[in-house]
């Protein structure tokens, strides 16, 4: 079933969107050999789709385990766009491996003012995860989606909002993107890795800020904006109605560690 559009100019906001999204992703050089970390997700497969249409050497990476609730959604997007996705797999990891990982990103993140969060770390420990394996393969630069759970409402606190209350909220907890980039540029630092993100630059986040809350909120469904950039993009219904799951959670990164932390004890 299509999502409906809630306003008679929602095609020009689309069209918008696109057009911010793709400008930092066309000053990449299309040489350039590419990474991309995708979950199955939302966000981060509008992001594929539309990278795929600039970069043609881009190479998918994502996170998994042996129950990771990404891997339906991982293998639709192979199948969708005939290209295979590179899994680096939690499991393979020894425990003692993980666990002084987890130690190392909680110096890491208190020497930069961050505090250091059981989901703060279980984040930059799959993103190190990720990014070491990434950067054997000889990538330099990799492309990111962090920004719209915040930009266009998709976490659970917004859902009971509407209106002025709800750009109200989203206005209130800009700060927390800073500190996902602070974050994740200090783990891309750990391993030389450049990092770009496309939802993240001013001219989006201005733009999401502007937009109207049917294009946040509507038919009961968040990210609104970015669900139908993924019907415009004839993304699988499957990931256009996906629900939003973080990345700690869908990877059962989160539950690993907090499991290996116990048992150490």
């Amino acid at each position: 079933m299509l999502l409906p559009h809630p306003l008679p100019n929602t095609k020009t906001y689309l069209d918008k969107a696109v057009q911010i999204i793709n400008q930092p992703i066309a000053s990449i050089k299309p040489a350039s050999n590419i990474g991309i970390i995708i979950s199955g997700g939302i966000d981060s497969s509008v992001l594929y789709a539309l990278s795929r249409q600039l970069l043609p050497n881009l190479t998918p990476f994502t996170l998994i385990s042996s129950k990771s609730q990404d891997l339906p959604y991982l293998k639709l997007l192979e199948k969708h766009f005939h290209q295979p996705i590179t899994y680096i797999n939690i499991d393979s990891y020894p425990a003692d491996f993980l666990l002084n990982k987890t130690a190392d990103y909680q110096t890491l993140l208190s020497k930069i003012n961050l505090k250091a969060t059981a989901d703060q770390l279980a984040i930059a420990v799959g993103f190190d995860l990720l990014f070491e394996q990434i950067k054997k393969t000889g990538i330099n630069t990799l492309l990111t989606a962090q920004g719209p759970d915040i930009l266009v409402g998709g976490y659970a606190r917004y859902n009971n909002l509407q209106n002025t209350a709800l750009k109200t909220k989203i206005k209130a907890d800009l700060p927390a993107i800073q500190i996902d980039i602070d974050r994740d540029l200090l783990v891309a630092k750990q391993h030389q890795l450049s990092l770009v993100n496309p939802y993240l630059t001013n001219d989006f986040i201005n733009f999401c800020l502007g937009l109207p809350v049917n294009l946040i909120h509507y038919n009961n469904h968040n990210k609104y904006l970015i669900r139908l950039l993924a019907q415009q993009l004839h993304l699988p219904p499957q990931i256009i109605t996906r629900p939003k799951k973080a990345f700690q959670y869908s990877t059962r990164l989160l539950k690993i560690l907090t499991k290996l932390k116990t048992n150490k004890c």
